[in-house]
């Protein structure tokens, strides 16, 4: 996540009663620029820190690829390609680095400029680099591009399982259709995808889900495939003979794992919905086979999408990505992903895992985990929100399913083996983040109750919407929101392995003790403290309130009172503050609705 600092306070002040004249001014901005590093070869993420890289800021990817199909020479095709990056160093680098897998390079420039290059690949740590070292150190805003080609690779992630991900061949596959076996053939396609680097396996990135940029990915196929990118189609034009060019375009910046290219002879879906004012372009592809074995065929899950995006919207706030659909492709793998506005599938679409998926969108996507240790804050709350949608349709509420699920674990189950929330790296896709973290969250609502769990959720995703957020930052504010103390509920649900030892209720968590606020000697209306929604007060910080404060200090003869810079430091000098974005309250906890028409 961007740390902005206001163009107000260029920089700190040491003590207070200092006034700062334009000379002291001046010795500042004269002062020599800091020594050229190299960025880091890591995220510093606590699970994956190979996985990732340090020193800058990825802004844009513009991937530019040609794909030739799978034949029986080049198992997975082959790709030409040119990525250009366009990045952010506050500090000079004097070289920096990729995550890239495979491939071959052909050319880095670095602004233009030749630029040196070198790969290191150490699978026994996971560690898959390309070191750039441009012919000057770079800072502020550079751009980057590789040109490379060959036949990408699938990877296998291990996190104490297997997990096929990176490019992957559409692959031939057998269904029971009408009493009888059915073989589909391979169709030549592929899909460059994969959680939380397979991506690395087609274009070179910064996979930290820290780092979020937007994208526009132009993919060159034969005529006979379609090709799909993250976000919104903008151009679908003749290329070479016998070729077309797919320009896609997703201007919400966006986690790199969550980016895709999928080829495949794909039956195409278009148009739009409204849903709770919100319009939504549509846009799904699929292999026809297995879109016509999901429940419903494709038909069905259009509109199971659009019941999902209505009550999604209803329960979670606006829709965050630029488009919404899937992506349904027959290839090796056993799961489904949460790519941004377009799910991916490889096997026909269920729905309760369109559920899943699309409510990634809001947790996972838009408001995206710090560090991977924070995977419950997604796959948590999106099997939480499977049994409120299960209750939305009829069946059970939330609550009751999960006291039967803790009811059911006891003591000895494998449920309550990992910390939810501090897992080690082989527990981080298991049973604790998922279910265990929906727990967390169901118990959480039975504590604070219908509303105020309501409210919460809201305001957690107006308030990180595009944002990258931890498990403290979500304590904070449903602490801010509910005003209880809730270091019980996470020492329990959270922090400590082993099963809780009761289920909360709405006495369980006390409120939060009251500190006396010291009187304000000089009050100021405009400065931006609040009342939240639902209870709890408003905290300054870095976010919206603090432009108009320097606005107020006007800079008038280039003389700034320390008093003032120092009160501006004290609203920033702590990223555990919160910037609250108002939401709207629900007018109830859930809209009832009756089971889909036909199943």
């Amino acid at each position: 996540m961007r740390q902005m600092r206001p163009p107000w306070l260029p920089l700190a002040v040491a003590g207070l009663g200092l006034t700062l004249s334009m000379g002291a001014w001046a010795s500042v901005a004269t002062a020599d620029p800091p020594p050229p590093v190299a960025g880091a070869l890591t995220s510093g993420d606590s699970l994956l820190p190979n996985q990732g890289n340090g020193g800058y800021d990825v802004r844009h990817y513009d991937i530019d690829l040609v794909y030739s199909p799978v034949t029986v020479a080049q198992p997975s095709g082959s790709i030409q390609a040119t990525t250009t990056i366009t990045a952010w160093a506050d500090q000079p680098l004097s070289s920096f680095s990729f995550d890239f897998k495979g491939l071959e390079v052909e050319s880095v420039t670095v602004d233009q400029v030749p630029a040196g290059h070198s790969r290191i690949e150490d699978p026994g740590q996971d560690l898959h680099k390309l070191v750039v070292t441009p012919a000057q150190p770079v800072s502020g805003q550079f751009t980057v591009a590789v040109s490379y080609f060959g036949q990408p690779e699938e990877y296998v992630l291990q996190v104490g399982f297997t997990m096929a991900e990176g490019w992957m061949a559409n692959r031939d596959y057998t269904a029971w259709v009408n009493g009888q076996s059915v073989t589909y053939p391979a169709d030549g396609g592929a899909t460059g995808i994969g959680q939380p680097n397979g991506n690395m396996t087609w274009f070179p990135a910064n996979l930290t889900p820290a780092d979020k940029a937007t994208f526009t990915t132009s993919l060159t196929v034969p005529d006979q495939y379609s090709a799909v990118g993250l976000g919104q189609l903008r151009e679908k034009t003749p290329a070479q003979p016998g070729t077309t060019r797919w320009v896609w375009e997703e201007s919400v910046a966006t986690s790199a794992f969550l980016a895709v290219a999928s080829i495949g002879q794909f039956t195409e879906h278009d148009g739009q919905v409204t849903v709770n004012g919100q319009t939504i372009p549509i846009s799904a592809y699929g292999d026809p086979n297995l879109e016509a074995l999901s429940p419903g065929g494709a038909e069905g899950v259009l509109e199971l999408l659009e019941e999902i995006l209505d009550w999604g919207t209803d329960q979670f706030g606006a829709y965050p990505a630029s488009v919404a659909g899937y992506i349904l492709a027959p290839v090796r793998a056993g799961w489904a992903l949460e790519i941004f506005g377009k799910p991916f599938f490889a096997r026909p679409i269920q729905d309760i895992v369109l559920v899943h998926e699309y409510v990634h969108m809001w947790a996972g996507d838009s408001v995206s985990v710090q560090d991977w240790r924070d995977l419950w804050l997604a796959e948590g709350f999106a099997t939480y929100a499977e049994w409120l949608w299960q209750e939305s349709q009829g069946g059970v509420s939330a609550l009751a399913q999960a006291e039967s699920i803790w009811t059911a674990n006891l003591d000895e189950s494998p449920l309550w083996v990992a910390s939810v929330a501090r897992p080690a790296v082989e527990q981080l896709w298991g049973i604790g983040s998922y279910t265990g973290g929906g727990l967390a969250f169901a118990a959480l609502r039975a504590g604070l109750g219908d509303d105020v769990f309501g409210q919460l959720v809201r305001q957690w995703f107006a308030t990180y919407a595009g944002a990258n957020a931890s498990t403290e930052d979500f304590i904070d504010l449903a602490q801010a929101v509910s005003g209880r103390d809730l270091s019980q509920w996470a020492q329990d649900w959270l922090y400590e392995p082993g099963r809780p030892a009761a289920w909360p209720d709405l006495t369980t968590y006390p409120p939060l003790p009251v500190v006396p606020a010291e009187p304000d000697p000089d009050p100021d209306p405009g400065s931006g403290s609040g009342s939240l929604p639902g209870g709890g007060a408003g905290v300054g910080s870095s976010g919206s309130n603090l432009p108009d404060t320097g606005a107020k200090l006007g800079l008038a003869g280039l003389a700034l009172s320390a008093s003032l810079v120092l009160a501006g430091l004290a609203l920033m000098e702590s990223g555990r503050r919160l910037r609250l974005v108002p939401v709207p309250s629900r007018a109830a906890p859930i809209r009832p609705r009756g089971p889909r028409h036909g199943l």
